[in-house]
């Protein structure tokens, strides 16, 4: 609970600890109800879940200004919708099949010919050392809305880059001590 006694006296003590953002792992949720099932859960990370970096995990809630007639003291902010940056991972290109990269190029290349498939994309923050999940984010009805692979450079000796981008529908953060593997 944000606020709670025991927050403020943990962080008062040194108890409390944040999360470095260093060590974390995304794919799809199919996926990881199928290594779930298969007992695979902890056996490692696969190079489908291994990301360099992982941003736009946000939310922010629009208003729409309202001024009351005769009242020039203030003017009301009147919340809307929530709303969603896409979500961006970027990692070293997988060269030897990848079940998130087929389905950005699917769908991309269907030329809207095909109805889009929507799924449901997973992103968890590990503690170091070990396989528990501090927090976790499930991100449903997510499509791709862009890939890009980085540019070459014969000028110099670096990984090249796939991004992807998507769009989602809801987001759902579970903090840790609820996340279960």
């Amino acid at each position: 609970m944000i606020g709670s006694a025991s927050t403020a006296l943990n962080m008062l003590t040194g108890g409390y600890k944040p999360p470095v953002g260093f060590y974390f792992r995304a794919g799809l949720l199919e996926q990881m109800a199928l290594a779930k099932a298969s007992g695979a859960m902890g056996a490692g990370m696969s190079s489908e879940s291994k990301f360099q970096e992982i941003s736009g995990i946000s939310m922010s809630l629009d208003v729409e200004p309202l001024i009351e007639g005769g009242n020039n003291d203030f003017i009301h902010q009147l919340p809307k919708q929530a709303k969603h940056d896409n979500l961006i991972l970027k990692r070293g290109l997988v060269t030897n099949g990848s079940d998130l990269a087929s389905w950005c190029y699917n769908t991309m290349l269907s030329g809207l010919t095909r109805k889009i498939i929507k799924k449901g994309i997973y992103v968890e923050l590990m503690s170091p050392g070990s396989i528990i999940p501090l927090m976790f984010w499930s991100f449903n009805g997510a499509y791709p809305v862009k890939w890009e692979v980085s540019s070459f450079n014969s000028q110099e000796s670096a990984v090249v880059v796939e991004t992807l981008e998507f769009v989602y529908e809801t987001m759902y953060a579970i903090p840790a001590g609820v996340v279960s593997l």
